[in-house]
């Protein structure tokens, strides 16, 4: 018995990969961390690093992308004017000026960069709310707002 098969095979590569850093607790997109209060001791803004990947092959119909665990041993780190806070993700900066945040896996690398301030951040709105009568215990409701 004699069979012929044939097939074409697709090479699946790295297209991307991204890491990117958000204020902690989550709050959006970290381009600035400032000192929060105005104790002698100042205490800064958090960012909790991510990262993902998209893969691409000669297949125009594949399509992969997802996040990686920064915790993985196949993952370097390296980290600049950045001290841990927690895990491998969390960190706050050490001094002002520039961190770097950079990633390797695979041969592949993503660097994302934090600028860190010792301006504090600025309270510009506070706002109370409390229900027109209290006759029970009531929640009263106060709203920061915070610029920078």
């Amino acid at each position: 018995w004699v069979g012929r098969v044939e097939a074409i095979v697709y090479v699946v590569r790295p297209r991307s990969l991204s890491v990117r850093g958000s204020v902690y607790p989550s709050c959006g997109v970290a381009s600035t961390l400032y000192t929060l209060g105005c104790a002698a001791q100042q205490t800064r803004q958090r960012v909790r690093y991510s990262a993902s990947y998209v893969l691409e092959s000669g297949d125009a119909g594949f399509a992969l992308a997802g996040s990686i665990a920064l915790a993985h041993p196949d993952v370097t780190i390296w980290r600049s004017n950045l001290n841990t806070v927690s895990g491998v993700d969390v960190l706050e900066g050490s001094q002002a000026g520039m961190s770097t945040f950079k990633l390797s896996i695979h041969g592949q690398n993503a660097t994302a960069n934090v600028l860190i301030s010792d301006e504090p951040l600025k309270l510009s709105a506070i706002e109370p709310s409390v229900e027109t009568t209290i006759v029970t215990s009531s929640r009263i409701r106060v709203r920061a707002t915070f610029s920078g």
